[in-house]
C-alpha cells in the first residue's frame, strides 16, 4: 500500500527526512506513516471502522487476543492481510478465506477516498 511517507519528496532543494514528510491528509502534524494512515488519521479512520468491526469479531471467533490488545504493528499487518501472529498455522487458510473480501473491498474504498482527497488537496 502506498503512503505519504513513500513519496519522494524535495524541499528547500533537499530531500524531505522521513519524519518531516507530514500527513497530508489531516492537521495532526505527524509523519504520514502506514499506521497513522491506517488506524489513526481522523480522515480515513471512518473507512477503517468497518473492517475492524468485523476482524475484532472474527478475532473472538476464532479465539484470538482481542483487537484492542494487539500492538498498533499487529493491527496494521491484520489490515494488510497477514494472519494474527498467534493463529495456529493450520487455521490461516481459513483466517485467510474470512477475511480476504472485507480487506480487499477496504483496500478498494480507502483507495478511492486517498485518491479523491489528493484531488482534493490539489485544487485548494
Amino acid at each position: 500500500m502506498y503512503t505519504y511517507t513513500h513519496k519522494f519528496v524535495i524541499e528547500n532543494a533537499q530531500r524531505a527526512r522521513y519524519n518531516q514528510q507530514l500527513c497530508p491528509y489531516c492537521d495532526q502534524h505527524v509523519t504520514g506513516t502506514e499506521i497513522h494512515t491506517l488506524l489513526q488519521c481522523p480522515s480515513t479512520k471512518h473507512i477503517t471502522n468497518d473492517l475492524i468491526l468485523t476482524l475484532s469479531k472474527l478475532l473472538e471467533l476464532s479465539h484470538q487476543p482481542t483487537w484492542n490488545s494487539l500492538t498498533l504493528y499487529q493491527q496494521t499487518a491484520i489490515i494488510l492481510a497477514n494472519s494474527p501472529t498467534t493463529l495456529p498455522k493450520n487455521l490461516h487458510i481459513t483466517w485467510l478465506h474470512a477475511t480476504l473480501h472485507h480487506i480487499l473491498t477496504y483496500i478498494a474504498a480507502f483507495k478511492t477516498h486517498l485518491y479523491n482527497m489528493s484531488h482534493t488537496l490539489q485544487t485548494t
